[in-house]
């Protein structure tokens, strides 16, 4: 077989190392470049183009019949198998970035879920503040219902009518209760929901963690001004009250505490180019495995036969086999060969219908009927022409024998 081309188990083991090597580097961009996951995408998909081309295509080239043009064709192969490790290293280089960050794992992942949990720690400072104001106003109410004599008018600008205080109070209670709890539970239980599916996914592995950390960054002074939202409505009775109500103010060390711990997370997935890790330990080991998987279709795959060219040198040149013509400008055509063949088939059988060289089965007594007899013999019978031809036939013998 001249063309040997063939889909092998050693594709199969090369493009799973692809698809590995190509997810490593995908994680290693998306933290590198820290924009999103567009850019990480196009340039992974480049750097798997530019690999197949390289240890596939010297596979296609080794075994490939590209009409006898053999000397083109080794020359691209020496090229893309020589520069091969060249090509690897720097498709590497993000795949390094990648093992680097995976290096501080335990680091990055446990500041994480502390920055999580601090959040929510966002939440109970609020149900205090809402807890302690509902009973300041509760308090108020008792004391201005108690007094009433001392501070008449105070008395009657609440609403008090002296028989249904006390039901008063309650709808005064509830009403503010409403306003600082009741809205608020709805925005808990969404934050809730999302912390925790945070935490249960939190891994350098998980590509999303990246945009985790920008919107937990983002989501804390959301939250902190949707509380503050919440406790700014004042009810005008609250207004009447000897201390000021204050709205919910989040403590802003607190806040500058979380969001410092999740800056420091993004100095180790993405620190400064001159401050970054050198070549790791585990990229180079997973690298000369990854490496040999990308190179087995080439070791497997046999060069073509008709071929003189080795990866080194030539074979062939020194067993007596003339080649001249295959190569270069005289290089045999296929479709010559076969019509030089075609016009000594027609002239051997030209000549056996002229009765210079017919094999009959004699035995059997069959002959070719030709469409036009040879001359002198349209008068003789069946037997008579047998006859001459082994006649014919002896005296060839004859004269083979004395020569």
């Amino acid at each position: 077989m001249y063309k040997n081309l063939k889909f092998s188990w050693a594709h199969i083991l090369a493009f799973l190392a692809l698809i590995f090597m190509g997810y490593v580097t995908f994680v290693g961009l998306t933290y590198d470049i820290d924009d999103g996951f567009m850019k990480p995408v196009f340039i992974t998909l480049g750097i798997l183009i530019v690999l197949i081309l390289w240890f596939i295509g010297a596979q296609q080239l080794k075994g490939t019949d590209n009409n006898y043009d053999f000397r083109k064709c080794i020359w691209i192969e020496r090229i893309l198998l020589f520069s091969t490790p060249i090509v690897f290293v720097l498709c590497m280089i993000p795949f390094n970035h990648a093992m680097n960050v995976a290096k501080q794992a335990d680091v990055i992942e446990m500041n994480f879920k502390n920055a999580i949990s601090a959040s929510s720690e966002l939440f109970l400072d609020y149900e205090v503040y809402a807890e302690k104001r509902i009973e300041n106003y509760a308090a108020f109410l008792n004391r201005v219902k108690a007094n009433r004599n001392l501070q008449p008018s105070l008395y009657d600008e609440i609403g008090f009518s002296g028989e249904h205080d006390d039901e008063r109070i309650k709808i005064e209670v509830q009403t503010l209760n409403r306003q600082l709890i009741e809205n608020y539970n709805e925005l808990k239980s969404l934050a809730t929901a999302w912390i925790e599916r945070a935490n249960q996914k939190t891994s350098v592995w998980n590509v999303f963690l990246i945009g985790n950390i920008k919107q937990i960054d983002s989501a804390i002074v959301d939250w902190s001004n949707s509380l503050t939202d919440f406790s700014k409505v004042i009810l005008s009775t609250e207004k009447l009250e000897d201390t000021p109500v204050i709205p919910f103010d989040a403590d802003k060390e607190h806040i500058n505490l979380i969001t410092s711990k999740l800056d420091s997370l993004r100095k180790i997935y993405n620190p400064p180019h001159d401050t970054r890790e050198s070549l790791n330990l585990r990229t180079v080991i997973l690298g000369v495995f990854l490496y040999l998987l990308l190179l087995f279709p080439y070791f497997i795959q046999e060069r073509n036969g008709v071929s003189t060219y080795t990866l080194f040198g030539r074979r062939f040149m020194h067993q007596g086999i003339d080649m001249s013509g295959v190569y270069g400008r005289n290089a045999i055509d296929k479709n010559i060969i076969s019509d030089k063949i075609s016009e000594e088939l027609n002239e051997n059988m030209q000549r056996n219908f002229a009765g210079e060289s017919i094999e009959d089965d004699v035995d059997g007594g069959n002959m070719r009927e030709y469409p036009e007899q040879p001359k002198g013999t349209e008068a003789l019978t069946k037997e008579e022409r047998r006859k001459r031809r082994l006649e014919r036939r002896e005296a060839r013998n004859n004269n083979g024998n004395q020569e």
